[in-house]
């Protein structure tokens, strides 16, 4: 996995180009300003979720399945704070036990991850 340093300067460096629409190189800064504060938002969520893969064996298929769900926890984080961002991640906890994942680690998850106890 690439360091969030090594994200945002190949990310700087596609937005380099001459070949770049000029209405795009006329808001180039704000576009990067925005993935920036993307990814210092969310790289370190993506570390902490590897750690806990890491720890507890998760590869392949299940993986997978855990960074989407840690994606679309990081949606609810942009969202919905408190009690109302605990209710969307049951839902989550909800759809990603149908499509195969132990909700005990779901949960296990929001709690390492986003600090969020879903009953």
């Amino acid at each position: 996995m690439r360091t969030a340093a090594q994200r945002i300067a190949a990310y700087d460096a596609r937005m380099q180009s001459s070949q770049i629409d000029p209405t795009l190189t006329a808001v180039n800064a704000v576009q990067q300003a925005r993935h920036t504060s993307h990814v210092e938002a969310f790289y370190p969520k993506q570390l902490l979720l590897r750690d806990y893969m890491n720890l507890n064996g998760y590869y392949g298929n299940g993986a997978f399945k855990l960074e989407a769900y840690n994606g679309e926890c990081y949606s609810i984080s942009r969202s919905f704070e408190g009690p109302a961002a605990i209710v969307q991640c049951a839902v989550l906890v909800a759809k990603y036990t149908s499509l195969g994942c132990q909700a005990a680690a779901l949960k296990e998850i929001a709690l390492a991850v986003w600090g969020w106890i879903v009953p």
